[in-house]
């Protein structure tokens, strides 16, 4: 029997499990899903890794081996909890980058804490030609290392949306997909999101990197737009220009599991 400890994190209402306990990569996605079976609310898994380096204060490995923003977020907001030394800059080794996403601590709120993230660069900005209802569309697609997204202001059918996801992922062989629904103005935005090595596919009520492969996107066009709040069925994220992409939001710790007796009755 194996015991997991973990924390039930919420940055910007995408709740995230980070896993405390050790397991090896293989046995992740299966672990993963077991929490998110037990933890309703929360659309994805990531692991704290053991290993210590002078480049980053905590290392995340999300269930799929992709690259999630958001998670970040949560990681940075587990250190300060796990380290209890307040950083005004916390490093997160992220599964799907390869080198230390940026975490600032702009300040501590009764909600918890006001968190800006430096997003990685994306690797391109381009256009993606894809059929919808029978007619060719052309749609912007942000490709990052862990994850893609492609931008979409067309109305689809909630199946229709998951089907299409799922296609344009394995044409695609991405690591994760996004389809990042947005309205003509920019200042909506719902996000799908599908990780095939996870298995998982979830309306997420927030992305992080959707949000920022919107900025890129945006900043590929007229710079001036920046900076802008984007709503999301969660809450709100900021797209800040600071020589690069940066998400401003808010995250806090839920709760902190050292004892789980369902999941203690598995075998792994």
């Amino acid at each position: 029997m194996t015991q997991c400890n973990y924390y039930l994190v919420n940055p910007n209402n995408n709740k995230t499990v980070l896993v405390e306990s050790r397991f090896d990569a293989e046995v992740q996605p299966f672990v993963a899903k077991k929490l998110l079976s037990l933890e309703k609310s929360a659309e994805q898994v990531g692991f704290i890794c053991e290993e210590k380096s002078e480049s980053f204060d905590i290392k995340i490995r999300m269930s799929g081996g992709e690259f999630c923003g958001n998670a970040c977020m949560a990681a940075a907001v587990v250190f300060l909890e796990k380290s209890k030394n307040v950083k005004e800059l916390v490093r997160v080794s992220m599964s799907g980058c390869e080198y230390p996403v940026e975490v600032k601590i702009i300040k501590k709120e009764p909600c918890g804490w006001l968190c800006r993230v430096n997003m990685p660069k994306a690797l391109s900005v381009c256009n993606f030609t894809v059929s919808i209802n029978g007619k060719k569309c052309v749609l912007p697609i942000v490709h990052y290392k862990g994850i893609s997204h492609i931008l979409i202001n067309e109305r689809l059918e909630k199946r229709q949306a998951e089907a299409l996801i799922k296609n344009i992922c394995n044409s695609l062989k991405a690591d994760a997909l996004g389809l990042m629904f947005i309205d003509k103005d920019c200042t909506h935005l719902t996000p799908l999101v599908y990780v095939p090595a996870a298995d998982t596919l979830y309306w997420e009520n927030s992305c992080a990197s959707g949000t920022a492969a919107l900025g890129e996107y945006l900043l590929s066009k007229n710079a001036e737009v920046l900076p802008i709040t984007v709503i999301q069925p969660g809450g709100k994220l900021k797209i800040i220009n600071d020589g690069g992409i940066c998400l401003e939001g808010k995250c806090k710790i839920e709760k902190y599991i050292s004892e789980n007796e369902k999941l203690n009755s598995v075998e792994f």
